[in-house]
């Protein structure tokens, strides 16, 4: 409350302290906050401190940088000469607004997604496209895998839209492959069938729903998700499941 006042009377200086304080501190507990008009839905403290030191410009954000890039550099070195995920998201959730953070975050991104968890790595990627600094860095990368992302989950028309952004923000973009560098696509119909030459379009590890749990978790990746079914019409069971009638009939008065 004290960080939203700050930011209505413009003292954006105070506000990036208090924020910064409450995303940093590992011994700061989170709790659910209300929503205003949305009875039925609340936020993590959190998250909304990270939204709104998300929505103050960077220049003023230079003291959060300075405060807390040591602390996230080391971090992040530990995290990744031991190959610590947890330690890396840490990073990425504490330390966000620095350098590091978003290197965390890419990093962790990339990991999710090389684990068959597009959800998650789209989580990560979204992040970096919503920050001014991130973007500029790290794109086109971040763009094109986060639409990787939308893709695998079978969510064609997202893709669609973050690689049209993309190309209307930086059309003369290239990619670069082991093979060489890429152009971006020249028409928007274009657009979802050139990120599918690029990562190619064998098979790709995403979320596909099966209809026969063969094997643990489902399938090779171990990442399976199965389809919904009909709710049950009876609450009780129809076949036993217990062998001993003893053991049945201690269960059934249970």
């Amino acid at each position: 409350l004290r960080a939203e006042k700050a930011i209505r009377e413009e003292d954006y200086r105070t506000a990036v302290d208090l924020l910064g304080e409450i995303l940093a501190t590992p011994s700061q507990g989170d709790f659910l906050q209300p929503i205003e008009g949305e009875p039925y839905r609340a936020i993590s403290i959190h998250n909304q401190a990270h939204r709104l030191l998300s929505q103050i410009a960077p220049q003023f954000r230079a003291d959060y940088e300075l405060r807390y890039k040591v602390a996230a550099r080391q971090m992040l070195e530990k995290a990744v000469s031991e190959t610590d995920y947890e330690l890396m998201a840490q990073v990425a959730r504490r330390y966000f607004f620095t350098a590091s953070g978003h290197q965390a975050t890419l990093m962790l991104g990339q990991h999710h997604l090389e684990m068959g968890q597009p959800v998650s790595a789209a989580s990560c990627f979204a992040d970096l496209l919503g920050d001014a600094q991130a973007r500029q860095q790290y794109d086109p990368e971040v763009s094109i895998m986060l639409a990787t992302c939308k893709l695998l989950t079978g969510n064609e028309t997202d893709a669609q839209s973050i690689l049209e952004e993309l190309a209307a923000l930086r059309p003369n973009a290239k990619v670069r492959l082991p093979s060489g560098e890429v152009p971006l696509f020249k028409e928007a119909d274009d657009a979802v069938p050139w990120l599918i030459r690029l990562i190619g379009n064998g098979d790709l590890v995403g979320y596909r729903s099966i209809g026969e749990w063969a094997m643990f978790r489902g399938d090779a990746e171990r990442n399976a998700a199965s389809g919904s079914g009909f709710p049950l019409a009876y609450p009780n069971w129809f076949v036993p499941t217990i062998n001993e009638p003893q053991f049945e009939t201690s269960a059934n008065a249970v």
